[in-house]
């Protein structure tokens, strides 16, 4: 997975500009990994990913660069946080939502009902599908 990461996401940073464009107009280009299995061997169900020098951790090379791991098993493992906007986002995407509990993530975060049309049917349909690394 890590990668196939790596791959996707060169893939959209060279895609950020053009043949002969100047360099400083490389976007930011951030990934996001939704995996449906314990991937990383870190405790946190969301790692995250920039470029650092080795030696002084408090130096980052770039912010041009962002990788997100986001783990269910580990998320679904844990208490969540409905203050927290990712636990919402996330508890979003379960397939195992009632209704009830869509209308208080609704209540907390409005961003989440802009997406909800359309995504209650498909949300049915909606699988993690594990990737091979």
């Amino acid at each position: 997975m890590d990668r196939r990461t790596l791959f996707y996401f060169g893939k959209l940073f060279l895609e950020s500009i053009k043949s002969g464009d100047k360099f400083q107009n490389l976007k930011r280009t951030i990934t996001i990994n939704l995996m449906n299995l314990n991937f990383l061997p870190l405790e946190p169900f969301h790692s995250t990913f920039h470029l650092y020098e080795d030696y002084r951790r408090d130096y980052m090379l770039t912010d041009l660069i962002e990788l997100h791991f986001i783990e269910f098993p580990k998320f679904r493992a844990m208490q969540h946080n409905l203050h927290d906007p990712l636990h919402r986002w996330l508890l979003f995407m379960e397939e195992n939502l009632t209704e009830e509990q869509l209308e208080e993530l609704i209540q907390m975060d409005p961003m989440i009902k802009k997406p909800r049309s359309g995504w209650n049917e498909s949300r049915k349909h909606f699988r993690f599908n594990q990737v091979a690394a």
